[in-house]
């Protein structure tokens, strides 16, 4: 696979994650309450683009390494900010709540059986199962190999999300079972592994390259099709990632915003931008508790202004507090163990 990545499309793979930060703390907010049925529908599949996204883009920017590099990285990257960092959280909800301290609570809450920390879980065993999977080599054997895998998982994606849909498999997390009676949809690892290995595909297939070098009538063709796909979505049984048209609809909201910030990046104050889509891995994190208190106020939820506005400022008051963070760090000298320890870049 081509290593490389020009300035350009890096920039505008920050912007999209931004975007789908935001996303994934909307999908956390209370946008329900809005009272408009039409409003309801935008926002609730807007708030699910971004797990789509971070599966996909962790695909698209997935190696295979030695065993000892891949070790390393991920426990560095990923593995310690989220203990570290899961584990305050965790225990500090339950000081303010004034809530018993439970080791099965906690277990269920780090390994996201109930938690939006299935994200950690299931990235952890996604990266593990490629690793698994591919070599270090770029043969044409092996690229035929991984684009044959990269398929069957997407397959199986589409089969696990269909019989979701159906009800034969469950849809929704169930608190009053532990997680060796059922099958938790988000810990379902195939609801999400054809996701990741599409963003492998597009890797290895320079699809990104493609769809910014095309030119300008076919990206306004595939925008109205993206457009026309999340409309029909309306008609969907529900609004969920688990629905009948969920993942065709997240990907088309995902394509459409990539065609936008292709055409619009250079218009954008892009500094608090790019540093909130190098982050949003300790943004998504942290972002609770700030998301707990800007949605204080039963009174003002139901405004769909705020629905849209209240995730950018969770992103935008979680960066200032990193910029705080990391110069507090250095003028002590622990920027490498603040780091290490949150995730912030």
């Amino acid at each position: 696979m081509d290593n490389t990545i020009d300035n350009k499309l890096s920039e505008e793979l920050y912007i999209l994650k931004f975007f789908a930060i935001c996303s994934a703390i909307m999908a956390h907010s209370s946008y329900l309450e809005v009272s408009n049925a039409v409003d309801v529908y935008f926002l609730g599949r807007f708030a699910r683009f971004g797990v789509f996204t971070f599966f996909f883009l962790s695909g698209y920017f997935f190696r295979h390494e030695s065993f000892s590099v891949f070790i390393k990285k991920n426990t560095i990257n990923l593995v310690i900010p989220w203990l570290f960092l899961g584990t305050c959280v965790h225990f500090g909800s339950m000081l303010l709540n004034e809530h018993r301290i439970n080791s099965d609570n906690f277990f269920n809450y780090i390994i996201g059986n109930g938690s939006t920390l299935y994200f950690c879980t299931e990235l952890i065993l996604l990266k593990c199962l490629f690793q698994a999977f591919t070599h270090n080599k770029n043969s044409i054997d092996c690229r035929k190999r991984m684009t044959l895998i990269c398929v069957i998982c997407i397959v199986c994606t589409l089969i696990s999300l269909f019989f979701t849909a159906l009800g034969w498999l469950p849809q929704n997390y169930d608190s009053s079972k532990s997680i060796y009676e059922y099958v938790n949809p988000y810990l379902n690892i195939f609801n999400w592994i054809g996701i990741f290995a599409g963003g492998v595909l597009t890797r290895q297939f320079h699809g990104f390259e493609y769809l910014n070098k095309t030119n300008k009538k076919i990206k306004v063709s595939i925008a109205i099709i993206a457009m026309c796909v999340i409309l029909v979505g309306i008609f969907d049984t529900g609004c969920s990632y688990f629905s009948f048209l969920g993942i065709y609809v997240e990907f088309s909201i995902f394509i459409l915003i990539f065609l936008l910030v292709d055409y619009w990046h250079q218009n954008l104050n892009r500094k608090i931008v790019i540093f909130a889509g190098k982050n949003t891995y300790p943004l998504f994190l942290l972002h609770y508790p700030v998301l707990a208190i800007l949605m204080h106020g039963a009174q003002l939820r139901s405004s769909f202004i705020l629905a849209l506005l209240r995730p950018i400022s969770c992103v935008v008051i979680l960066c200032v507090v990193f910029y705080l963070a990391k110069y507090v760090a250095k003028r002590f000298h622990l920027l490498t163990i603040m780091k290490i320890l949150t995730g912030i870049k």
